[in-house]
């Protein structure tokens, strides 16, 4: 037996497994999830509780908050109390007020349990269920918009754009296997969920952090199996840890989609990812931008890096630290270039950005608060969060 529920607990169809004699026997109530997880500022945490087997009684089962790192009082507001299922009821919810108090803090915990009222009532697995509560407006915005991805090209969420190689670590893959077989394959560490025919506006920033995500391809066939019709809305969580929710508006072997992505930390990228430059403009001049929270303040590493270009003939070897204050988006970075006066062809050369510990997390007091990692990238591809910006020195 199943029963569909959509929650916080980010499981879209919760099964209730139950053996055949206890369908018959007994009504079996029990958590949607073991875990879940809430902003502050969504002022209560709504928990589901399911109830299967014998629905033709009633049945009823009580309730109670207990503290673990949360506090009542402070956290939340302690309740407790009985649900009353009626004959033939599956579904009851328990709402448990939240207090916010406007504070980024790390998630602190309580717990909500249940306790059978009657005899030839068994509370089922998990009775008991971890509630996490984190501060407010914990995922911001970084990438939206709308276009096309082309069929055999791969698409990078935090960027919002194509990517054609996986060197760009793309998230997600609109693989066609044959003329009528295709399917959207999660890459790069991503995994995906297909939420069907849902109102896109309406999945929540804690919605998409709250589903179960999975490595599984969704199918795309040109036929009855096909899930990504128009309408049709996923959400993915990138291997970088943002999150993305992306509707089909148009199916074919190139899709049409619109998205929106968000992180729940801060992440620098580079404004462009290719600079035509002649050799004689001296310098190249990038800007990175910062994503995401406005504050904490944040550095990020930078170094350059051959290609065609060599380091000493044709720029000048660079590497340093730029810091963002909190509220400061943009910085500028410049790069000399050597104008050696020799006709041949174009060069290129990458900068790359990294963070302190080498791989994730900008620095911010010593602390890890970046989406970064060290990628090299092919020319005239935009770049995303620490992969490396890619650049031409132009002959004359």
């Amino acid at each position: 037996m199943k029963i569909s529920l959509n929650n916080h607990c980010g499981c879209l169809v919760i099964p209730f497994l139950l053996a055949a004699a206890q369908l018959q026997a007994t009504s079996i109530v029990q958590f949607s999830s073991a875990s879940y997880s809430f902003a502050e500022n969504e002022s209560a945490a709504t928990i589901l509780v399911g109830r299967a087997g014998d629905l033709s009684t009633t049945a009823s089962v009580d309730y109670m908050t207990e503290d673990g790192t949360a506090t009542a009082g402070s956290d939340y507001v302690r309740i407790a109390g009985t649900l009353n299922f009626a004959a033939g009821e599956s579904v009851k919810s328990i709402q448990v007020p939240i207090f916010n108090d406007g504070v980024s803090k790390a998630p602190v915990i309580f717990t909500v349990v249940l306790k059978a009222r009657e005899r030839d009532l068994q509370i089922g697995m998990p009775g008991v269920t971890r509630v996490s509560l984190h501060g407010p407006q914990e995922l911001y915005l970084i990438s939206k918009g709308s276009g096309t991805l082309r069929g055999t090209w791969s698409f990078d969420f935090e960027e919002g754009r194509e990517a054609v190689s996986t060197w760009q670590s793309p998230d997600i893959w609109w693989e066609q296997l044959t003329s009528v077989k295709r399917q959207m394959v999660p890459s790069a560490g991503a995994a995906i969920i297909n939420l069907g025919f849902v109102d896109f506006e309406a999945v929540s920033v804690t919605d998409l952090k709250n589903y179960s995500y999975r490595r599984t391809p969704i199918l795309g066939d040109d036929d009855g199996a096909n899930l990504l019709l128009p309408g049709d809305v996923f959400a993915v969580r990138t291997g970088w840890g943002s999150y993305s929710k992306t509707e089909v508006l148009r199916y074919g072997y190139s899709l049409d989609i619109r998205w929106e992505t968000y992180s729940e930390l801060p992440f620098v990228t580079f404004e462009n990812g290719t600079h035509p430059v002649g050799e004689a403009a001296g310098q190249i001049h990038v800007t990175l931008l910062r994503r995401g929270p406005p504050a904490p303040t944040i550095s990020v590493n930078f170094t350059t890096l051959d290609d065609t270009a060599v380091a000493g003939l044709h720029y000048a070897a660079t590497q340093g630290r730029v810091t963002f204050a909190a509220g400061e988006v943009s910085k500028s970075i410049s790069i000399p270039i050597l104008n050696d006066r020799a006709t041949e062809s174009n060069k290129k050369l990458r900068i790359s950005l990294s963070s302190d510990n080498g791989s994730r997390g900008l620095s911010s007091n010593g602390t890890e608060n970046n989406c970064l990692h060290d990628l090299t990238l092919i020319i005239n591809q935009l770049q995303n969060c620490a992969r490396h910006a890619d650049f031409k020195t132009v002959t004359r």
